[in-house]
């Protein structure tokens, strides 16, 4: 294999696109910041023109038996739905959705503001217990490294923090049992206003 850029083997789960936040555009060792950007569809694959081996002539590939990939699969045909913070107004842009139970259920959630959010699926009936956890966490010095999510069994699905024009995709099977599941985030002072409602029916 000729010399190149790289030193090591990557298979396409190394792959990432993002944006250069300081638009230094620089290739090789990279001090500044990057996030990244963009949505990678649930459908899309990356296929390597040839097999590649590693030291040991192992074949590797995207479908190795060492790199298991989950598929989660629900009933019915599966439901995107795309929710976004409301610039400077600590707000999501919609208050309830809907989605069925046992469905496959995917959330491609954007942050434009200016700091930092999360996104939280807990049980019904459960807002005001997960948001009065998610204010005493706060206190604690792992809160951050926690993305502000308290380890309780009332959270059902939560992302990671998501920063300024960031996203994030949470992908998950909807319960089988019907009720209004609120959603949330729990960054500190967010969840008494920055809640709504997933139906599930």
């Amino acid at each position: 294999m000729p010399p190149g850029l790289f030193h090591q083997r990557f298979t396409p789960d190394d792959i990432r696109l993002g944006r250069d936040l300081r638009e230094g555009n620089q290739v090789g060792e990279y001090p500044d910041n990057a996030r990244l950007r963009g949505w990678l569809d649930i459908k899309s694959t990356l296929q390597l023109n040839q097999v590649v081996h590693d030291k040991e002539e192992r074949e590797i590939s995207h479908t190795s038996p060492e790199a298991p990939v989950e598929i989660l699969k629900g009933k019915g045909t599966p439901v995107t739905v795309r929710l976004k913070v409301i610039e400077h107004e600590m707000k999501f842009d919609r208050k309830t959705f809907t989605v069925k139970p046992g469905q496959k259920v995917t959330i491609q959630f954007t942050n434009p503001d200016f700091m930092q959010h999360n996104l939280l699926i807990i049980k019904p009936g459960t807002l005001e217990k997960v948001g009065n956890a998610a204010d005493l966490l706060a206190r604690e010095a792992n809160a951050l490294a926690l993305n502000y999510v308290p380890r309780m069994p009332e959270i059902l699905y939560a992302t990671e923090l998501v920063s300024p024009e960031g996203n994030a995709t949470l992908v998950f099977i909807a319960p089988e049992k019907p009720g209004d599941y609120p959603f949330l985030c729990t960054v500190p002072g967010h969840w008494r206003i920055m809640n709504g409602i997933m139906k599930v029916q």
